[in-house]
């Protein structure tokens, strides 16, 4: 019993003193991750920005007290914040991020496991750099105009002319959206090599990206505006052309003395480069003049009108339009001359093209439209008659519109005010109305009858005009149609004459191309 007793007792002891091992290893052990986590609490991570791309940004630390790792979060901009990383080293490089965007960060220590965690780091945000741009260098004569895409998050852009090995900055431009650089004063014959970089302003810094691949450009003498025909160099050969042979109405009554050879299918002169792409679109008579639009096919120059005298048909002037925009129907309202560009009708004084036709310039530049209105729908084509705007809209299947419009404010910078909106048909790209009451649409699609929607001709009506005042004519019931060529555009009246504008000057592909604008007698047309 007295063995068993002691047994018994030392046996207690031994459990005692195991307990209280077992006790103090417990709170030491809490003891220590209250601790640490005190000291991560007391003593956040402080880090700093250490190098960005276009696509990473690398953040650096020093070593916090009692840290086993470190958690890494980020939001871009000011969206939702999220775990970006956990790593125990004091570098992280993030990866796969938007260039020319603002990202935040902010760190915090953590120990032996992550949810023994340290109080957060200061937040701080930076920007990755923007995305180097591609640039294209076009030769002009004595410059050459330097091209490239907007790029996202960019302040602007820096340009820089390589002499030698070393580049020079040469110009900057502001502004993400300005996408062009001319360069001027420079030796035809001789060739320039370029790089342009896109910066962004973020806090006062500009973080500039990586330079464009060097392009270079060698400027060339450009000759005036061409004012030969592209094809048929005679009226011999003109009037056996496959357009004027296998179409019976304008081989029997085309005016030949009328009809007028499209200026600058060989070359047009814009503001110093050479377009061989231009497309003819437009034409109308305004004041002594003969105005016909064209666009740039490879998107290259702006687009243009050329101006023309009413009775002798030369070429005075070009007009170069502000932008690269399809330019399509024009008219003028004395004032005003109107252009169709896309869904929008745009104006620019007809001042500004008498005074350049009366200098004889080679060309002239406009700076800004007056107008820009909003139509909704496409606008192929405009005329201007009894006082108001007459706009088609294409349409490339069902039918289209002819929307009325009234000028306000014509003697300023007019605006437009819708008064009617009319079905027409489908595929339109000129109308015009004539003397003897007839309304005329030009309709065409597509360069050749392997094209599904293929068209090529004049529809001629005579509308109720008892309510024109309104902006209201009724069609009625088309009374002809006359076949033309392929791709006859917008037509325009002139006194006794209809002249039609073709489009197939440019496309190869197209049947029966025509180089000129051919005039017609109206009662040919209407009768």
């Amino acid at each position: 019993m007295h063995r068993t007793g002691k047994s018994t007792k030392q046996t207690g002891i031994l459990a005692m003193v195991l307990a209280v091992s077992l006790f103090c290893a417990i709170i030491g052990t809490e003891i220590f991750i209250k601790y640490a986590g005190a000291a991560g609490r007391n003593t956040p991570v402080t880090f700093r920005f250490k190098g960005r791309t276009a696509k990473s940004i690398t953040l650096s630390w020093k070593a916090a007290e009692s840290a086993t790792g470190y958690q890494i979060f980020r939001s871009e901009g000011n969206g939702a914040e999220a775990l970006v990383a956990t790593t125990t080293a004091l570098l992280y490089k993030d990866k796969g991020l938007k260039s020319g965007t603002t990202y935040r960060y902010r760190i915090r220590a953590y120990h032996a496991v992550t949810e023994n965690t340290g109080a957060y780091s200061e937040k701080l945000s930076t920007t990755t750099l923007p995305a180097k741009p591609v640039i294209k260098v076009r030769s002009g004569n004595q410059c050459v105009r330097i091209t490239w895409s907007p790029i996202t998050g960019a302040s602007g852009y820096h340009i820089y002319q390589y002499k030698g090995a070393k580049s020079v900055p040469v110009a900057t431009i502001a502004g993400k959206s300005n996408v062009t650089c001319l360069i001027n004063r420079l030796e035809n014959g001789v060739a320039y090599q370029f790089a342009v970089t896109a910066y962004r302003n973020y806090k006062g810094m500009d973080y500039e990206s990586v330079k464009s691949s060097v392009k270079s450009g060698e400027p060339v003498a450009v000759a005036k505006t061409s004012t030969k025909a592209k094809f048929f160099k005679t009226r011999k050969t003109f009037l056996k052309s496959e357009a004027v042979q296998s179409c019976g109405f304008l081989k029997n009554n085309l005016i030949y003395s009328k009809s007028v050879i499209l200026p600058g299918m060989i070359n047009t002169n814009v503001a110093e480069f050479a377009s061989s792409s231009m497309v003819p679109q437009g034409l109308t008579f305004a004041g002594s003049y003969m105005l016909v639009s064209a666009y740039d096919k490879k998107g290259l120059d702006n687009s243009v009108i050329y101006v023309m005298g009413k009775s002798g048909k030369r070429l005075l002037t070009t007009i170069i339009l502000p932008n690269k925009t399809h330019a399509g129907g024009i008219t003028c309202d004395d004032k005003n001359l109107w252009i169709c560009q896309s869904t929008t009708l745009r104006s620019i004084p007809f001042s500004e093209v008498e005074k350049a036709a009366k200098k004889r310039k080679k060309y002239i530049k406009i700076e800004a439209y007056d107008t820009k209105a909003e139509l909704g729908q496409r606008a192929s084509a405009v005329t201007y008659y009894k006082g108001l705007l007459w706009v088609a809209a294409y349409a490339e299947t069902g039918f289209g519109y002819m929307g009325s419009y009234r000028i306000v404010n014509k003697d300023a910078k007019p605006t437009l005010a819708l008064l009617q909106r009319i079905k027409i048909a489908n595929r339109v790209q000129g109308l015009s109305f004539t003397s003897n009451g007839r309304l005329i649409f030009s309709r065409s699609s597509q360069a050749n009858s392997s094209k599904k929607g293929y068209i090529h001709q004049l529809d001629v009506y005579k509308p109720d005009m008892s309510r024109i005042s309104f902006g209201i004519v009724k069609p009625g019931k088309r009374e002809k149609i006359i076949d033309m060529p392929s791709m006859n555009e917008e037509i325009a009246v002139s006194g006794k004459y209809l002249y039609v504008n073709f489009e197939s000057v440019y496309y190869a592909a197209a049947a029966k191309q025509v180089d000129r604008i051919c005039a017609f007698k109206v009662t040919a047309v209407t009768e």
